[in-house]
């Protein structure tokens, strides 16, 4: 009889614990339903974007500006495209890009307005003055092939600097003007005279000792000529 109560209590005990595992299985399984499947770490990487246009059926075409053409940054640019054949402008979609060459950024689709002059002519302006330090890409695209037709790229200057705002140019007129220890020349599009000091290394006299006697000689020949040191803004370029 106690053998008999005995495994009683052992069934009851093991299916208690069968019932639990089968619990724990199905919040689990109710659990993953939930958060879904493990989510890949990729903190320190960086997703590889893929292009949505990859196909490329080149049509034979000319641009002005040419490709790689530098663009003046800080002005606003047009494209003209002359075609050999002529275009369904209905299906054809200009994208223009820039991409930001002084950062890591990815490339940004600009606002920009298209014209056919004809069936063969295509203008495209841009509203957005030029950045500098840019790479541009110019594309058109089929948009019932969903190709590539045509494509051109351009690099932008560095930001042009801005002028001084008021300097004498009354000195101007007697520059550049060179000895064997310094040059002296106007900067028209930036409105400032620079100086470059000529370092000569068989003289006795050390780096600082000659780019100040340099200077001083400078002067010299400003004054010469009856100007007022005050009213220049000279940049003293040491190398």
């Amino acid at each position: 009889m106690n053998i008999l109560q005995l495994n009683k209590k052992t069934l009851l005990l093991l299916c208690a614990l069968a019932f639990l595992a089968l619990l724990f299985l199905l919040i689990g399984f109710l659990q993953l339903r939930e958060t879904g499947s493990p989510q890949q770490d990729n903190s320190l990487t960086t997703p590889i974007p893929t292009p949505l246009i990859t196909k490329r059926d080149l049509v034979t075409a000319t641009i002005d500006p040419a490709p790689e053409t530098i663009l003046l940054s800080g002005e606003k640019q047009t494209f003209v495209i002359t075609f050999s054949q002529p275009q369904n402008r209905q299906l054809l979609s200009p994208v223009l890009t820039v991409k930001d060459v002084t950062n890591d950024d990815d490339p940004q689709s600009l606002p920009i307005k298209s014209l056919f002059d004809n069936t063969t002519t295509l203008r495209i302006t841009s509203p957005s003055p030029t950045q500098p330090n840019s790479i541009y890409l110019l594309t058109i695209v089929n948009t019932q092939t969903h190709a590539i037709i045509f494509e051109a790229s351009y690099t932008s200057s560095p930001p042009i600097p801005t002028p001084v705002a008021k300097n004498n140019t009354a000195l101007s007129q007697f520059l550049p003007y060179t000895t064997t220890t310094y040059s002296l020349e106007y900067d028209k599009n930036s409105n400032l005279y620079v100086f470059h000091f000529l370092y000569n290394a068989g003289s006795s006299d050390d780096v600082q000792t000659q780019f100040e006697k340099a200077q001083a000689a400078a002067k010299v020949f400003i004054t010469s000529k009856n100007i007022d040191l005050d009213s220049l803004v000279i940049q003293w370029k040491r190398y």
